[in-house]
């Protein structure tokens, strides 16, 4: 079990979150759920730091896909090194449709071919951790559950710790095993903890749950039986 304490954020005077702690196992899948500007993507930045600090390797996936625009979409995937054999850096540009954008540069691509060579980047690091922050934006739903898909191969084989941030409730159902919830709280000082307990991998699962998972705060009720606190 990892327990992190004093994790904490602050913007000029403004404190977003102090004090606060984290267990969590290798392995894990863990999500983050709260309101915009809660905090989230300010939490995994942390937990990026920390990370480093230790000095684990890990691939982050931003909110905002971040590319070097004076490199073509291949230098910037292969920037990061690659233990991958051959066959499976094909499989991954495959994956994600790139095969014919490798030599374009990222101001000749749409938003969403900026993602997925973002997301393409991150896969072809085998870092032991990944770190998700809205990481399915600007993805069209086929392509979004061929990754998804792929993410839960890949788990079976390496199984990698995640740390997930989307304001999506069926992927946040389907990946996070154990889910922490932001307080309705400007300075937050703990973080709720639910477990996901029999979390499902089949497709379209959210959709019986969905009005349910929005109607609740975690605590007040269980979802289907599926969501239960962590005390």
């Amino acid at each position: 079990m990892n327990h992190w304490t004093d994790l904490h954020c602050k913007y000029g005077e403004e404190t977003i979150f102090e004090n606060l702690e984290l267990d969590w196992q290798e392995g894990e899948q863990i999500g983050f759920w709260g309101c915009s500007g809660c905090g989230k993507t300010s939490l995994l930045k942390e937990i990026a730091r920390r990370l480093e600090a230790e000095g684990k390797k890990f691939s982050y996936i931003f909110q905002n896909e971040v590319l070097i625009d004076w490199l073509t979409v291949e230098e910037n995937i292969k920037l990061v090194g690659t233990g991958l054999e051959k066959r499976e850096q094909e499989e991954i540009l495959s994956l994600f449709k790139l095969e014919e954008h490798l030599l374009k540069f990222p101001t000749e691509l749409s938003g969403g071919l900026r993602k997925r060579a973002a997301l393409a980047r991150a896969f072809f690091y085998q870092g032991e951790y990944l770190l998700l922050d809205e990481a399915f934006e600007f993805l069209d739903l086929a392509l979004q559950e061929t990754i998804l898909e792929y993410i839960e191969r890949e788990q079976k084989k390496k199984r990698r710790t995640i740390f997930l941030v989307t304001h999506r409730v069926e992927i946040m159902l389907r990946l996070a095993e154990k889910i922490f919830v932001f307080p309705q709280e400007k300075k937050i000082q703990y973080l709720e903890c639910y477990e996901n307990k029999e979390k499902k991998k089949q497709r379209n699962y959210w959709r019986r749950d969905y009005a349910a998972f929005k109607s609740t705060r975690f605590g007040k009720k269980e979802i289907g039986g599926k969501i239960q606190r962590n005390h």
